[in-house]
């Protein structure tokens, strides 16, 4: 099926029009040369007449077909081709973890295989490939890094969804950026917990106890306790949140103090590290929360903020900024503690962290300073999380079967380059036929 990305350009085809306008224009009546007998030269100048008229008109075909390919070319033309397969399915495994995949699911693999399925990497493209071929490629060059939330919604674009398609990867949180997507998708997928955390003790002895108080604010306080527990589940960490409401129901002794409220009597609690609001006057703005200290996270939207006005220089360390430079977590040392000043809120009107996938690991970020690299590129999604949103298979009629794209644009201008120099030579030609007589 024939397509074009940018069809507005169609209308350059109306430029076609220029070549036949000139082309009768220069239509002009001859010259009247009186001579004795015409007897003689009649049959000579017809045949030279239609040299003529033959000769013009395969030139303004050329200047026409030479406009029309150009217009084409602008259009961005592509050429959609059905992909037709005998298979059954599709399974799919990770380029660089395609020999653990086998070892975990191989009785399954097997048994698809044997069903007529068909074996792609997954990852862009969705090369098909050999099985054997792919176990016995050790090469670590051409490895995409790409999230797999990524990949799944560019397999939602390809693969029709009528086809079982099974993909078989590990359960590495650091796979899993970005949001789930919706897919139209006959989709099983199965995880494995890699072998070097299977019987290890993934779990932290020590306990990192992480108060939560508000009176003013229990919305950002349930999201914060939300974003915690989810910390804990995919960290397998020792960490006991609590959420207080009454300061006399404070405990005695904590490790994160996160006091969501915009001033507080800092000598007041034993906290080795205390998070509280910045006070001031919100501004509105269009920008990112993005790390400053050197740890990595994925950058979150944030559209209200408390701007400080003294630049970064003059801050205390500053954590997080935003995309202007605006500090927007910054932490200082006081009193044998650390004090942390948030200038934003935990809240869906102030910011995308509540509803951000990485918010958990931004958190640990700050929670483990020392450790968040390594232990996080440990960590594990559940699989439940790790599944995208599937829609109604209702709708299954309506997406578009897998199809093979092969763009045109370059075909074309091609094409009119040789039109043009054809044209050129042509009228060249013709014009130095005319000046000899």
């Amino acid at each position: 099926m024939f397509q074009f990305l940018q069809p507005i350009w169609l209308s350059a085809l109306a430029g076609i029009a220029v070549p036949v306008i000139i082309h009768l224009w220069n239509q002009r009546p001859g010259k009247t040369l009186k001579v004795g007998s015409v007897s003689l030269v009649t049959e000579s100048l017809q045949r030279y007449q239609n040299r003529i008229q033959l000769s013009e008109i395969l030139l303004l075909i050329l200047r026409c077909l030479l406009i029309g390919f150009i217009a084409l070319a602008l259009t961005g033309p592509q050429w959609r081709s059905p992909v037709g397969s005998n298979a059954k399915g599709w399974l799919l495994m990770d380029r660089k973890d395609v020999a653990s995949s086998y070892k975990h699911f191989k009785p399954t693999i097997d048994s698809l295989l044997l069903a007529g399925y068909e074996f792609h990497f997954f990852e862009e493209g969705f090369k098909k490939e050999k099985l054997e071929h792919a176990l016995a490629d050790t090469s670590a060059n051409r490895v995409s890094n790409a999230s797999y939330r990524n990949i799944v919604a560019a397999l939602d674009q390809q693969v029709n969804a009528a086809l079982p398609v099974y993909v078989f990867t590990n359960q590495y949180l650091r796979n899993f950026a970005g949001v789930r997507t919706n897919v139209m998708l006959n989709l099983h997928w199965q995880m494995y917990m890699p072998d070097s955390l299977v019987g290890s003790s993934a779990t932290d002895t020590a306990a990192l106890r992480i108060t939560i108080f508000t009176q003013h604010y229990g919305t950002d306080a349930h999201y914060l306790v939300a974003a915690s527990e989810a910390l804990r589940q995919f960290s397998k960490k020792n960490i006991i949140v609590k959420l207080v409401t009454n300061m006399r129901e404070m405990p005695d002794q904590q490790d994160w103090l996160f006091w969501l409220e915009d001033a507080m009597p800092l000598n007041s609690y034993n906290a080795a590290n205390i998070v509280l609001y910045a006070g001031g006057h919100p501004q509105r703005e269009a920008s990112v929360i993005l790390p400053a200290d050197g740890s990595l996270f994925a950058a979150v939207g944030v559209n209200k903020l408390i701007i400080e006005r003294d630049s970064i220089e003059q801050l205390p360390e500053v954590r997080w900024q935003d995309g202007f430079g605006h500090p927007v977590l910054t932490a200082q040392q006081q009193a044998g503690r650390t004090l942390y000043t948030l200038y934003t809120h935990i809240n869906p009107d102030w910011n995308e962290l509540p509803w951000s996938d990485n918010f958990p690991a931004i958190l640990y970020t700050l929670v483990y300073p020392n450790s968040a690299a390594a232990t996080f590129d440990k960590a594990l999604i559940d699989p439940a999380q790790a599944m995208p949103l599937m829609q109604s298979s209702k709708e299954n009629n309506a997406k578009p079967a897998l199809s093979a794209v092969t763009q045109l644009s370059a075909v074309c201008w091609l094409i009119a380059f040789i039109l043009l120099f054809a044209e050129r030579s042509l009228s060249f030609y013709y014009s130095k036929s005319k000046t000899n007589g």
